[in-house]
């Protein structure tokens, strides 16, 4: 392996952060190290955007004197992460981030010639005959994405909707390509309020590592809207619930396990929230500060980590701090955006893309 030069600081107080480490590539591995005499509250950090204006947590360490060194994996090319004390309590600690590289992994024919090389600056191929190659390595992400092009709805696509009146889930025209999701308009308990798409197995878990959601949605009247964007413990054709919703102040749930970014008009606080349910227990809900624009598109983005941690972004602003514990890592999931009615008015939502990932 090859080892660039780590970024190294040393941290004596609160808000101490150390330089930045850009890691070029998706699923590129760096390392973090964290020693020394010490006790404090360390996070690593993620730029949002280019300008490393806005930071999110990607995992913490609240230790004394222990000495840290875990290798990490990139979700995206050119990703920004840093070091930052979030509380001190005493002493120093050092800490080093290391972007590694595979500079000696190699693909080889039968005759044990290289025919792929991945190198510090990428992937070379010579000449490659692939009746030859003796192995290939397997790509690093499974991904599934839909534009919602053409006149049919994808078979992966499980089309649920509820037994009030009207509901409906159908290709919208639309440049680019869209789906509307459209709630009942009278109002009965979720189960005929609401319509919904998901994928048609339980296909992803949390311990996969990187899992994420992405969509652009629009709500066309959020006063009287419950959307939820996610991952839950069941095929919405199966039991059709709200995996995680408000009640007043707090998340309630229908499902064992969920997790995601939510908007329910029922709340005290009408603001994208993320959250989840693990095993029947709920946590709190973390808001983002703002409604969704009525009729609008926004970008809608989950992530959650290998521990369960969810972060939610709109329009690629991080919805406050992520939550821990936030879903069972080894409940398989299925991939959901639901979407019903608060009282007898019709909402109807557009979705113009979907897109789901994790790591193999």
């Amino acid at each position: 392996m090859t080892v660039y030069a780590p970024v190294s600081a040393s941290f004596t107080g609160v808000d101490d952060a150390s330089g930045t480490l850009t890691v070029p590539r998706t699923g590129q591995t760096f390392d973090v190290n964290i020693s020394g005499t010490y006790a404090m509250v360390i996070d690593l950090e993620r730029a949002v955007g280019s300008d490393e204006l806005a930071w999110r947590r990607v995992k913490r360490w609240n230790t004394a004197n222990a000495t840290v060194n875990e290798t990490l994996t990139s979700e995206r090319s050119n990703e920004k992460y840093r070091l930052r004390v979030h509380t001190d309590t005493s002493g120093t600690a050092v800490v080093s981030l290391r972007l590694l590289t595979a500079s000696d992994r190699k693909v080889t024919d039968a005759l044990g010639a290289a025919q792929l090389e991945y190198k510090d600056d990428g992937v070379h191929v010579m000449g490659i005959a692939p009746e030859r190659l003796k192995s290939v390595d397997p790509a690093q992400r499974v991904a599934w994405f839909n534009d919602f092009l053409g006149d049919l709805l994808p078979d992966e696509i499980d089309i649920t909707v509820g037994s009030g009146t009207a509901n409906a889930v159908a290709l919208s025209p639309g440049a680019g390509g869209r789906v509307a999701i459209t709630s009942a308009s009278d109002d009965g308990a979720i189960t005929a309020n609401a319509s919904s798409i998901a994928l048609d197995a339980l296909d992803w878990r949390a311990d996969q590592g990187g899992l994420v959601m992405e969509t652009r949605i629009q709500i066309d009247d959020i006063s009287e809207a419950y959307v939820f964007i996610g991952f839950t413990d069941v095929l919405p054709s199966g039991t059709h619930e709200a995996p995680i919703f408000l009640v007043t102040t707090a998340i309630d749930s229908d499902a064992a396990n969920a997790v995601g970014v939510a908007y329910d008009a029922d709340g005290t606080t009408k603001e994208w929230f993320h959250g989840g349910v693990k095993a029947d227990t709920d946590t709190a809900p973390v808001y983002s500060g703002s409604a969704p624009v009525q009729a609008t598109y926004e970008t809608v983005r989950v992530e959650v980590d290998a521990n369960g941690t969810v972060q939610g972004f709109i329009n690629g602003n991080p919805i406050g701090d992520p939550v821990e514990n936030a879903v069972t890592v080894t409940t398989p999931l299925v991939p959901t955006i639901l979407v019903a009615n608060r009282s007898a008015n019709q909402v109807i939502a557009l979705v113009d893309y979907w897109y789901i990932a994790a790591n193999r």
